[in-house]
């Protein structure tokens, strides 16, 4: 049996950017519907590992460019999409793993955060696109146990 869905007729006013990693998934949710007001259909998500962490690395050419190339696709195809929301987090494994960090970078997933929104900055300025907030934020364990996430804006 054929199951069917109703579809929405929406304007996205967000995109959001954020790692896939599951022990974030739900916090992640949270904060968008409980601290940004937004729901499913007013964002567009562009999940993908590590977050915006590419966009702050300059090792990672291929990430970057499609992940630079994403954001000005979404921001011309959808005009109502006035913010972009980015997310790194802590104890990511596309900072432990494949940009193979030690343990004195330990930060670097906070550190990178303003970066990367520094950089999608200067990359809608290039495409001359008007108008778009950019906001980071850095979601961390807020107890020892890792059972509550906290989230700081960068």
């Amino acid at each position: 049996m054929e199951q069917t869905y109703r579809a929405i007729k929406t304007e996205p006013t967000t995109l959001a950017i954020y790692c896939p990693d599951p022990k974030f998934q739900f916090a992640f949710n949270r904060f968008f519907m409980d601290d940004l007001n937004l729901v499913y259909g007013q964002f567009i998500p562009i999940v993908v590992a590590g977050g915006p962490g590419s966009l702050a690395n300059p090792i990672m050419t291929i990430e970057r460019q499609f992940l630079s190339s994403q954001i000005i696709f979404f921001l011309r195809h959808f005009p109502s999409i006035k913010s972009i929301i980015l997310i790194n987090h802590e104890d990511c494994g596309f900072y432990g793993k494949i940009l193979n960090l030690s343990g004195k970078e330990k930060n670097r997933e906070k550190d990178d955060a303003p970066v990367a929104a520094k950089a999608v900055v200067n990359r809608i300025a290039l495409e001359e696109i008007n108008g778009i907030e950019v906001a980071a934020f850095y979601a961390k364990f807020a107890n020892a146990d890792k059972k509550e996430i906290a989230f700081e804006k960068m």
